[in-house]
């Protein structure tokens, strides 16, 4: 990934510098298409950066990658142009696909074209993302990935998360709404998203009546 790479290239050049091969200080930049990063390059400290680039920082190359890594193993379809995974991977969620993508009998079954997504590594890279910035749209991610491996009562808080700090739909027939990294959701996320909430607090009520026998009080005669 151009993330990967611009990481790559800096510790590179930063190697060179330290021995004394480079004397100029550099920067590693990456054109920007449509919010899209392009194959870094690297140019001196006092250079002038150009339109369509964006300078590769430690943070913003940490992110890419994450994002990357959370697609590529993101075991439902990713919708083209989408910049998150929640719609599909809730609609499995709530049972709207044929295939749950639950683990059943231990081994993880994905939805219909993700066939070598992995759930573990794609929470693990949302959890990072969610730790790195506080966004929202990934904390909704969060909460969805949550939910397919067992973990409802987080899964709800996630998405209550997601509820709160979310920008509201606009009366008058808007169908999207934006947040501040550019991400958008649908009216049919928003009510797949309710669906999926109620159904979880269904299964954390169901589980506060399923306490062990160990923790049930003990009556004597």
């Amino acid at each position: 990934s151009p993330g990967a790479l611009a990481a790559v290239l800096t510790a590179l050049l930063q190697g060179v510098k330290e021995k004394g091969h480079l004397e100029s200080s550099f920067r590693i930049l990456m054109p920007s298409i449509g919010g899209v990063p392009g194959l870094p390059f690297a140019v001196t400290q006092d250079e002038d950066i150009g339109e369509g680039v964006v300078e590769a920082f430690g943070y913003s190359i940490i992110q890419e990658s994450l994002l990357n890594l959370k697609q590529g193993f993101w075991p439902w379809e990713w919708i083209e142009g989408s910049t998150n995974g929640f719609l599909p991977a809730a609609e499995a969620a709530i049972g709207n696909e044929g295939r749950f993508g639950r683990n059943v009998n231990g081994v993880f079954v994905p939805p219909t074209g993700r066939a070598f997504g992995d759930v573990q590594r794609a929470l693990n890279a949302t959890e990072r993302l969610v730790i790195l910035q506080e966004d929202p749209f990934e904390m909704r991610d969060y909460g969805v990935i949550l939910s397919h491996v067992g973990r409802p009562k987080e899964a709800y808080e996630a998405l209550q998360y997601y509820v709160r700090h979310a920008p509201e739909i606009l009366p008058g027939g808007v169908t999207q709404i934006v947040g501040g990294d550019g991400h958008t959701s649908s009216e049919r996320e928003e009510e797949v998203l309710q669906i999926l909430m109620h159904k979880l607090e269904v299964e954390i009520a169901e589980a506060s009546f399923k306490a062990p026998d160990a923790e049930k009080p003990s009556t004597s005669e």
